[in-house]
């Protein structure tokens, strides 16, 4: 069997490329799904794939497909990632996913290899969560609905119809971007490890054995703003404080009801009235749990 050669070089400088789109004084580099820095990173992948000769289809859900010997008729073999990124997100983070596929598409029409399956690259629309998170792949197995869509807003506000329209898109058309299920042969993704677990133990790579399931809550405290100065401390109702009690309990309450893979997060804390001399009356905040057993 023959084995393309990747160019590495050509990959580099297409990971530098990418990299240095959406980067931000104060936040690094942060492609939010649909916003300038992330459709502009579009627009480019987007030249590159038709810069290859490779077929490029844009699904319903706006998810950037680069195809080789695709007919729809056989199931293919697909592998890819996303652009969009996190506030201050690593340069690899889903790019590389993206980034390879490409390479491998692209190195094997070059050197006219005859594959056994047709061959896909994907850019999945929204995969780090603005409106709900791994939108373009909900779409593409079918999981969205018209009323979750209807409902999909970000923290802001904005909602996902808004934010696609701003685009020139239908929020209405993700439903069609649900592919049959024997239309896939097989899914592959090359991604970064994100965590420190396989570089402690030096390990080059790491099979994965199972998807972490996710959930998201938005979870409001709710207490009594007083004066900071004239309210004793055993007379307060002080949401803060709660949240750090509250807080303070996850290491036991996932050492004691948890496994190994077990996670629990507060990434976002908003304080209300947010002043300096007012006892905090509401704390907003966000709290995700991750875990790959299912009970």
């Amino acid at each position: 069997m023959m084995q393309a050669r990747i160019d590495f070089e050509r990959l580099r400088h297409d990971v530098e490329t990418l990299a240095a789109i959406g980067r931000h004084a104060d936040l690094g580099l942060y492609r939010m799904a649909f916003s300038e820095g992330d459709w502009a990173a579009r627009a480019w992948l987007e030249a590159r794939i038709k810069a290859a000769g490779l077929d490029l289809h844009i699904d319903g859900a706006a998810n950037i497909h680069a195809r080789y010997e695709w007919d729809g008729e056989r199931p293919g073999v697909m592998t890819g990632s996303h652009l969009d990124t996190v506030p201050g997100g690593g340069h690899l983070d889903g790019a590389l996913g993206v980034l390879a596929g490409l390479e491998c598409l692209r190195s094997i029409k070059e050197q006219k290899l005859t594959v056994s399956y047709p061959l896909e690259a994907v850019a999945f629309t929204d995969e780090e969560g603005r409106f709900g998170g791994m939108l373009g792949s909900q779409a593409l197995c079918g999981r969205l609905t018209p009323e979750s869509i209807h409902a999909a807003r970000d923290l802001d506000g904005v909602t996902l119809d808004a934010a696609m329209r701003e685009r020139g898109l239908d929020a209405s058309q993700m439903l069609r971007a649900n592919r049959r299920p024997n239309s896939v042969h097989a899914f592959v993704e090359l991604h970064i490890e994100q965590g420190p677990v396989l570089d402690r133990q030096g390990i080059s790579v790491g099979v994965v054995e199972a998807i972490t399931g996710l959930f998201r809550w938005n979870v409001t405290l709710s207490g009594r703003a007083d004066h900071a100065g004239t309210t004793p401390m055993d007379l307060r109702r002080d949401a803060l404080q709660g949240l750090a009690e509250f807080s303070g309990e996850i290491p036991r309450i996932l050492e004691e009801n948890g496994g190994q893979r077990s996670t629990a997060t507060i990434g976002r804390v908003e304080c209300f009235p947010g002043a300096a001399n007012v006892v905090p009356g509401k704390v907003e905040f966000s709290f995700e749990c991750r875990d790959t057993d299912q009970t």
